[in-house]
This record gives structure tokens, sequence and C-alpha cells, in this order.
């Protein structure tokens, strides 16, 4: 997807696509379009209706290779927007009774309107302490009302919210919590128990006819990301906590050939934050999958550049942090056992040269003949032979396709069971919906995204067709 290099060795590193604000049908989602847009200048710096206390800034330069399919316009970005040197628009939903710049919930890039290329961003970040969020208060500003609870109707079934709130009030009294940021914590600390729950990218199917966060949280307490992060925004929203969910992406690795860290698809990740009075939106991590740890609170890095003591991170040459160490040649711990020494040695003649290169030949012959064969097959030139070679790739996935079933509902099923591949694979069933149904001056305009659906779908079926052949021959 991308790569990024940055200029502080703390803040951070969860990058912001969507702010996940609405909530209808059982899922949290970024309505479109916005209720209200403003052009941003190349290095200004937009005017917030709020000044919150305790913002530390720090720089990082983004090198976009891959935009996601259907959002190719979205500038990624960790904390708060402070300045890009790219001309952008900020996108807000939820608006006070006079329309100001609260929040940005998506930055898009205007020119170029597209993010692919590098850009350079400075950003906003809270080094609140644990003590000064617990002290923040209930007096929230009238516009947040919107964020503190869940509709009556349209969402789940009442009952279903009522046992949700009722978890949340049994979580937050055994642990003593009595502020909002004390809940929080308190929420995030019992997703994160194993002893609860479970990660996996595989979670048992939810029976039909009955709510995913309900079989989630009281039923299989298994599933991923999406999972543990509504899980929470539904439990504090009950509770009355302003709080919503974010779409982007991890931190990704630190890659010591190009000296950066790069963000690929299975990155993608959702998360939680919630609004504190004087200190604005603070992230929560509730998925325990391992990766994420719960977020420090405070400055954690030395020095950090302050926003009230007039920093500019942006005059300071952007550049990693010292990446994971780099094992020399010599090093001992990267150099096995001797050749030709230990227990159990043999001998073997090498080939005359004539007969190796025979065998060379006829070895390189063969693969690039699978490799040819292979290559055509991964790129077939229609609408249906794409939609086959993606139903034989889920197949060997261990996703296959149900009696019955159609279309779209394939495509739900794939994106709960590859979640990393959720956006290309709702993307290409939805172009071949249309391609195949629609009358023909629609349809013809459907391969393109179906195309471009399959580019970004193809690797990531790959992956876990080779995923599942390693498994299938350890158990074997």
């Amino acid at each position: 997807m991308f790569t990024y290099t940055y200029t502080a060795s703390s803040g951070p590193r969860y990058f912001r696509g969507v702010n996940e604000i609405q909530t209808s049908n059982g899922e949290w989602r970024y309505p479109q379009p916005a209720r209200f847009q403003e052009r941003i200048d190349k290095n200004a710096i937009p005017l917030y209706a709020e000044n919150y206390q305790e913002q530390a800034l720090t720089a990082f330069q983004v090198k976009m290779v891959a935009p996601p399919i259907g959002n190719s316009d979205i500038l990624f970005y960790p904390g708060t927007l402070f300045k890009t040197d790219r001309i952008s628009v900020a996108n807000q939903v939820i608006l006070q009774d006079n329309p100001q710049l609260t929040t940005i919930d998506k930055l898009s890039s205007l020119v170029p309107n597209v993010s692919t290329g590098t850009y350079n961003i400075t950003v906003e970040y809270s080094i609140a302490t644990d003590t000064e969020l617990k002290a923040a208060g209930t007096d929230y500003p009238d516009w947040v009302a919107p964020y503190s609870s869940l509709p009556a109707t349209g969402y789940r079934d009442p009952a279903i919210i009522a046992r949700i709130h009722q978890l949340a009030v049994q979580v937050t009294q055994i642990a003593g919590a009595t502020t909002p940021y004390d809940k929080a914590r308190a929420i995030e600390a019992y997703l994160r128990d194993p002893n609860n729950f479970t990660y996996t990218l595989t979670p048992p199917p939810t029976p039909a006819g009955v709510d995913p966060i309900s079989y989630f949280l009281f039923d299989s307490q298994k599933g991923y990301c999406e999972f543990f992060a509504t899980a929470m925004g539904d439990m504090l929203r009950s509770l009355g906590i302003p709080t919503r969910l974010v779409n982007g992406f991890g931190p990704g690795g630190y890659d010591t050939t190009t000296q950066a860290y790069v963000v690929r698809s299975e990155d993608a990740h959702t998360w939680v934050e919630t609004y504190f009075p004087n200190f604005g939106w603070i992230p929560f991590e509730p998925t325990p999958d391992g990766v994420y740890s719960t977020i420090s609170r405070g400055n954690t890095g030395p020095n950090p550049c302050l926003r009230d003591s007039q920093c500019d991170p942006s005059g300071v040459p952007v550049g990693p942090v010292v990446g994971p160490p780099v094992k020399e040649p010599n090093d001992p711990s990267t150099v096995g056992p001797a050749a030709g020494t230990g227990a159990g040695r043999f001998a073997f003649r090498v080939p005359d040269a004539a007969t190796l290169t025979k065998i060379i030949g006829i070895v390189l012959a063969v693969l690039l003949v699978l490799f040819a064969a292979a290559a055509r097959y991964l790129r077939p030139r229609s609408v249906m032979m794409v939609w086959k070679r993606t139903l034989v790739l889920a197949r060997l996935a261990g996703a296959e396709r149900r009696t019955g079933e159609t279309p779209y509902e394939l495509g739900r099923r794939l994106a709960q069971s590859f979640p990393e591949a959720s956006g290309p694979v709702r993307s290409l069933a939805d172009g071949f919906v249309v391609s195949a149904y629609a009358p023909p001056d629609l349809a013809g305009k459907a391969r393109t995204s179906v195309m471009e659906a399959w580019t970004a779908l193809r690797p990531m079926l790959l992956r876990r067709v080779a995923s599942r052949l390693r498994r299938n021959r350890v158990l074997g």
C-alpha cells in the first residue's frame, strides 16, 4: 500500500483513513457524502473549532504505492492533521448548528486527485496522561451528542442493545470504574483478556438470523479487529460516552533495505477513539492479536515537539528511528553449522559440466512453461473469467461457494472469511453483479472496477491458498 518515514521517536503509528460514525444495519460506517467540506491549501493549518491541550507534533513522509480500491483519494495519516504539502479537502460528517471544522472524518487529495505518490504531512497527537484524562470530566459540547448513543431502531434489536449495555455496566462496575476514561480502559481490558476472547481471522460463522456482535460477545468470543472495535464502540455508546471507530492501517513493518516502514493491505485495521473535553479524540486498542498493544499515555519519548511552543517538526529531516537490528554477515547468530562437519554428513558427486547444463536447461524450460501457464490463468480478460478464477482460488483457500448462494452473499462471506481482502472482494462482487445482470450500457462500465478489484484480490487469495497448503502439509 505505502511506505513511510518520520521525525519523532514516539507518537502515533495508526494511519487514519476514515472515521466510522454512522451505526445502521448492524455496522459502523463512514456515510457518503460528507455534510461539510473545507478546502485546505498546501501547508495551510486548518482552523478547527476546538483547540486541545497537551498536543505534540511529528512529521511523516508517506509514499503511496497502491491506494485502496474505491478510496484512491484518501490521504492516510496518524493522529490529527496539522498541515500537508498536498492541496486537499477535509470531509466532516456531523455538523454543529454553525458549521465549523471540528474534526476531519476523511482527508481527500485534491491536487492531484489521487493519493498516489509522495506527500509530507505533519500531525498532532495527544500526550495527555492517564491522570489528565481521568479528570477530563463530562462537560461535552453539543456537537458530540450524536457520538454518545446508539439508535433505538435501524441498528440492532433493542433487546440486544440492552444486553450489550448490561454487559458494559457489569464490566465497569467490577473494575470500579467511575470516570469515562476508566470505563473505556475497563472495557478495553475486558476485550483484550485472553480468558474472555480469542483473536482469529477465521472466527466461527455467525448462525443465520443471529446478530454477529451479539454472537461474538456472548457465544463464540472469537473474532478479528472489526468485532473487537465494534463491541467496544457499542458498549461505550450504550454508556453515553462519545465514541467513534477509525478504519485505516496499523504501523506495518520496518524494511532494512529501503530503511522505511512498509504498510501492506494485510495491515488494514479498525480501532476505537473516545472524546474527552479539552483533550479531543483519544485512541484505544481493544484487539488482542499479539501485534497491537494498549496505547501508552503521556510523553513516551524524549523532547517531544510541542505545538504550543511553536515547534515545527517539518523542518527536521524526515527519517526513521533506529529500526530492527540488522545482523552482519559475520554475525555468529546468522551462520549455520559448518559444511561437512558434525554427525551424519555425507558426500555427493557434482555432475560434469555438460550434464549439469542439460539438467538446468530442462528445469528452467519446465519452470518457464509453468510460469507462463499460471500467469495466463491469473490474468483473465473478461468479467466472467475473473469470477470463475475467484471461485477457484476461494475454494482452494477453504471458502467454497455454497449451493444457492448469490454473488452478494458470497462476497459478504468471503469478506468475513478473508478480512484483509474485504474491500477488493466486495468491489468485485458488486461489479460482477452489474456486469452480469444490468442493462448492456451499464454492464460494460463495470469491467474496469472488476479488473482493478481482481488485481488487488489475486495476491491476497494466493497467500491464503499457500498458507492453507503449508498448514495441510504440516498436519499431514
